[in-house]
């Protein structure tokens, strides 16, 4: 199922009722992810209660770069991923930043 944040949960805020977790994301006792749902427009449930959540920058050669954030059901971050694709659409770079930076990889 993918989310937008448009499409999100309203509900009121109050101070009391946010948490925050050893990686400063801000959440809300019944698991909403506000922080990741603001800067990340786009999101996919995953098994497990986790998200994908996912942001596309289009690049000024044409191509476009994907960042790609997923979480565990506590929010807590699990991967964090840069993807690289060229004008035609086809993925050419990779660059996993989380949780071991490996560098950029060639496609």
């Amino acid at each position: 199922m993918i989310g937008s944040a448009r499409a999100s949960r309203k509900r009121t805020f109050y101070l009391s009722d946010l948490l925050i977790d050893p990686q400063h994301t801000i959440l809300v006792r019944d698991g909403v992810a506000c922080t990741d749902e603001r800067k990340f427009k786009q999101w996919e449930e995953l098994a497990g209660g986790g998200r994908r959540y996912f942001r596309d920058y289009v690049g000024r050669a044409g191509g476009r770069a994907r960042y790609i954030k997923e979480v565990d059901a506590a929010e807590r971050t699990t991967r964090f991923a840069q993807e690289i694709y060229d004008q035609a659409g086809r993925l050419v770079v990779v660059h996993e930043k989380f949780p071991v930076d490996l560098g950029h990889k060639q496609m």
